[in-house]
């Protein structure tokens, strides 16, 4: 259905909070963070803004109503898993993290949506990220996915059809050795969260009934959803969620777009700055385990990442992380004196040799007590060296803002 220039005004509005929630539910995810937290978040802000989440109670065509504001799909899961019951994320896990928004919500600003007992418009996106440290291959499966996206956005342009999205898709996908799933396809949005059209995103015939042309004014979620093996899913046991058949692994993405007279206006632009942004790994060292934490300039937060065994598995975060510089806790006495060993000297040493990137060294007397205290009282589940090396960066990120 074509919408008016205030109606997509409005579902602007909705489009760039909706980006702004997901952005803040990102910065949670890391090995440990469980999926009832990322829930908690979103549910939080959306009440806090007057919005309301499109997919809790939503009823499928099963009957059952959906349980969660968010889809949090893991691994081979392709889309539509419920938040709760909560999962704990792990290192190498990928996640994909849709979430759906009518705003605003019993609001009386016009135009209402007379579609919408609650008067508001909605918005649609999905983003998968991954959690810690994640094999090369699976990266590439989760990059190839988002590429695609924005090949079939360059697309959308006022007398171009829902083939000439569907095509770009499906053959950038299959060139990198990935299947597009043909049974779930993106949408209409806006008047309602699903509505007509249904947009694929794979190759249609031009003849086809479902080949539609692209106006101004239109709104649709583009999302293609891509597998490393098969494109074939199956439902999996709770009547909710979508997996692989073959149990391959799986990505996600989704924006929400208007059809414009110059071409497309993404309306769920995610900017999360962190291509353009110094990126900093904490490190809290031992001589069985090194604590790693994540962070970038500006961003002044530290999130608990990983806990590696040895250099060489340190070498390979820092490589796929693209990391600029490392922030390294300094064992020092309660006295204020050095307490290096002859082990931590020779780490250091040898880190030298190896990486040009600049190290700095922060007091780390206090972070192991302070990592046992917030685990203690249950304010985190990730490992205890990550949140010792999360302390570490986050008084460096402190000191620097």
């Amino acid at each position: 259905m074509i919408k008016t220039k205030e109606e997509i005004k409005l579902i602007r509005e909705g489009g760039v909070i909706l980006a702004e929630i997901m952005k803040k539910i990102s910065v949670m995810i890391y090995p440990g963070m469980n999926t009832g937290e990322l829930e908690k978040k979103a549910n939080k802000i959306m009440q806090a803004i007057g919005a309301r989440p499109a997919f809790k109670n939503f009823v499928m065509p099963n009957g059952e109503k959906f349980p969660t504001a968010l889809c949090t799909s893991i691994n081979h899961e392709i889309v539509h898993a419920p938040a709760i019951p909560s999962r704990i994320l792990e290192s190498g896990d990928i996640v994909g993290i849709d979430v759906g928004m009518e705003y605003p919500y019993n609001a009386t600003r016009n135009p209402r949506n007379k579609y919408s007992r609650g008067g508001g418009y909605y918005t649609d996106m999905a983003q998968t990220f991954l959690v810690g440290d994640v094999k090369p291959e699976i990266k590439k499966l989760v990059e190839v996915t988002e590429q695609s996206l924005y090949l079939g956005l360059e697309q959308v342009k006022p007398g171009n059809t829902l083939n000439d999205i569907g095509k770009a898709i499906q053959g950038y996908v299959e060139k990198n050795g990935f299947s597009v799933v043909r049974e779930l396809v993106g949408h209409g949005v806006g008047y309602a969260v699903h509505e007509a059209p249904q947009v694929p995103h794979y190759a249609i015939t031009n003849k086809s009934i479902k080949n539609i042309i692209l106006e101004p004014g239109m709104v649709l979620a583009i999302e293609p959803m891509v597998n490393v093996g098969s494109w074939k899913i199956k439902e999996a046991v709770d009547g909710f969620t979508f997996e692989t058949e073959d149990d391959s692994l799986s990505a996600h993405f989704e924006h929400t777009i208007a059809v414009t007279e110059k071409g497309c206006e993404i309306i769920t632009k995610f900017q999360s700055g962190q291509k353009n942004k110094e990126k900093y790994l904490g490190i809290d060292w031992g001589e069985k385990r090194i604590g790693l934490a994540i962070g970038e300039r500006g961003s002044n937060m530290a999130i608990p990442f990983d806990v590696v065994g040895d250099i060489n598995s340190l070498m390979k975060v820092i490589k796929n992380e693209n990391i600029n510089r490392l922030i390294i806790g300094n064992p020092i006495k309660m006295s204020g004196e050095k307490n290096t060993t002859k082990e931590f000297e020779i780490f250091i040493k040898k880190l030298k040799s190896i990486l040009d990137i600049p190290m700095e060294f922060v007091d780390e007397r206090l972070t192991s007590k302070e990592a046992d205290a917030l685990i203690g009282d249950k304010r985190t589940k990730a490992p205890r060296d990550s949140i010792a090396a999360m302390l570490i960066l986050q008084q460096y990120l402190d000191r620097i803002s």
